[in-house]
């Protein structure tokens, strides 16, 4: 309105404007905040460094800190660091018990219920990654192990965007899923041929978690076997994984197989983001 200066076009045009993308824009912004929850950490810093920068320019103590810029950056160290660490602490605990509970060989996870026949039904989601066909290996070890096993393969693909899909033909578009998913349950069902276990493929389209809890509750499955990237507490909170996902919506029990495979946002992420968190902070302290 101000700059407006009067205009009662100009604030007209403004609110068509602005309203649409504070709306859209938001929706936008919570769609990746429910996949990566770790964006509300990068706007807790942002806040707490805001807090910090006008703690450093009250008036009262702005002197003292333009002669000690040390002690400035270690009050930008002290807020930004105390709000992120306290909601590292809040939430980091449930996530890591989450998981805990049904790590393979854990020991806390309860035994499923078997079928009808003493076969126990398992549904194995799988990727073509090391991770999952590390689970695949976890399901063979159990059946040589005596367990009656029924296994099913489901491989989840996630539709084209729109902008994509519209420069395919329905031929191309069904060719391209069609060895995509070929191609990830090709390796898990070699190895279930090899050893003997029968099992049937799935492939299915929509969310990846979603789709799981969906095909379990279809095929009354009495567990879900996954595989998953190694990571530690810190990306578990900050990456918000299928994995975890998948244990917050579904009914039956989940077993975990901790891959060897490195989650990327361990490998490189983490240490980028701590590096340029410091080369800020740092900058910021010797202005």
């Amino acid at each position: 309105a101000g700059a407006a200066h009067g205009s009662f076009l100009l604030v007209v045009i403004g609110l068509l404007i602005s309203i649409p993308i504070v709306i859209w824009g938001s929706q936008l912004i919570l769609k990746y905040v429910e996949r990566y929850p770790g964006i509300i950490y990068v706007g807790g810093a942002v806040l707490a460094w805001t807090a910090a920068k006008m703690i450093i320019s009250e008036p009262l103590v702005k002197d003292y800190f333009a002669a000690y810029p040390a002690l400035a950056g270690l009050v930008y160290i002290a807020v930004i660091g105390g709000v992120l660490g306290g909601g590292f602490w809040v939430n980091h605990a449930p996530a890591r018990a989450r998981v805990a509970e049904h790590i393979a060989g854990s020991g806390v996870v309860t035994a499923p219920a078997p079928a009808a026949a003493g076969v126990t039904r398992i549904l194995l989601p799988v990727d073509a990654s090391a991770n999952s066909l590390q689970a695949a290996e976890h399901v063979i070890s159990r059946h040589a192990a005596g367990a009656l096993l029924e296994v099913h393969l489901l491989h989840v693909r996630v539709p084209l965007s729109q902008y994509v899909a519209r420069f395919l033909s329905r031929r191309d578009h069904d060719t391209y899923h069609r060895q995509e998913a070929e191609r990830a349950l090709a390796p898990a069902r070699d190895l279930l041929n090899r050893a003997g276990i029968r099992h049937t493929d799935h492939v299915e389209f929509g969310d990846k978690a979603e789709t799981i809890r969906r095909v379990a509750e279809r095929l009354g499955v009495n567990q879900i076997v996954m595989g998953t990237a190694r990571r530690n507490s810190l990306t578990r909170v900050i990456e918000d994984s299928v994995t975890s996902r998948v244990l917050e919506i579904v009914e039956v029990p989940v077993e975990i197989v901790v891959g060897r495979a490195v989650s990327r946002i361990d490998s490189v992420g983490l240490p980028a983001g701590i590096g340029a968190a410091a080369a800020v902070l740092l900058a910021v302290s010797l202005q």
